[in-house]
């Protein structure tokens, strides 16, 4: 039988026609327009991590949004939107000394960015964020050429939507940047508003965090060490923690390469 099988489906061979998927949303409310999600909550998830043990970037979950990236000593304060960045020290309209960048937004008002450490910038006008790394080596090789040092040129382009900063400090070393969003009161106050943002108030924020995070671990997965090790304790909050941070949302869908002979739909968007 299985030879008189195995001819018969040689002799006329079946093609299997593969029908393509097509795009089917689910019909229900989209979660952020559910009433669990508006009020306070919501705005609790305004600012969202990602690539999490990567690097470390947060972005603000809608449209157009604002991203901040930290990749190695560079860091970048983007505007999807394209809205104009302003400089903050080293201008005449800023007279603090500590204020990085600041800017103007329909949903937050306008905010800034302060950072007490030396930094060198650079400022690109771009429709673009996914050439920003060509953009800071250009910089960079322009400036290794002329001055010698791996440093950014302390320049811009006029109204810049890109602003990238290099910090420069000895290690071991730690910097604290602080975001204030409707920053629209006097120098005094948004300094009393960064002080308690930063330094030791963020230490004591973090460990009040940690501490409620390795709370919640043990009550959910009550690993002790009687039966674990402390190193896979490490490993497995390590895993959660990476897992959670990177959770999130976005707008638009993911494009795929594939050969156009394979009939792709995509099937979530």
């Amino acid at each position: 039988m299985a030879g008189l099988y195995t001819k018969s489906y040689f002799v006329n061979p079946t093609k299997e026609t593969v029908k393509p998927k097509v795009v089917t949303p689910l019909p229900a409310p989209k979660l952020m327009d559910l009433p669990m999600f508006q009020g306070e909550h919501k705005e609790s998830l305004y600012w969202g991590t990602y690539r999490p043990h990567v690097y470390f970037g947060v972005c603000a979950r809608r449209l157009n949004k604002e991203m901040a990236e930290i990749v190695r000593l560079f860091f970048y304060e983007a505007d999807e939107a394209g809205n104009a960045l302003g400089l903050g020290r080293g201008t005449s309209d800023s007279p603090d000394d500590n204020l990085l960048v600041f800017g103007l937004r329909d949903d937050v008002g306008s905010w800034q960015l302060h950072l007490e450490s030396e930094f060198h910038y650079a400022g690109f006008k771009t429709p673009h964020i996914h050439n920003l790394s060509d953009l800071v080596q250009a910089n960079l090789g322009i400036q290794a050429r002329k001055t010698g040092r791996l440093q950014l040129s302390d320049t811009s382009d006029d109204a810049p939507n890109i602003l990238v900063f290099q910090i420069s400090a000895r290690i071991p070393f730690k910097a604290d940047v602080a975001f204030v969003s409707k920053s629209s009161g006097s120098i005094s106050r948004t300094k009393e508003s960064i002080r308690s943002l930063i330094g030791d108030s963020l230490t004591s924020l973090l460990k009040q965090k940690l501490k409620q995070f390795d709370d919640e671990f043990q009550r959910h997965f009550k690993m002790s060490d009687e039966h674990s090790s402390e190193a896979c304790i490490t490993v497995a909050k390590a895993a959660l923690g990476n897992m959670l941070g990177g959770i999130g949302y976005n707008y638009g869908q993911s494009k795929i390469s594939l050969p156009p002979s394979s009939n792709y739909i995509p099937t979530f968007s």
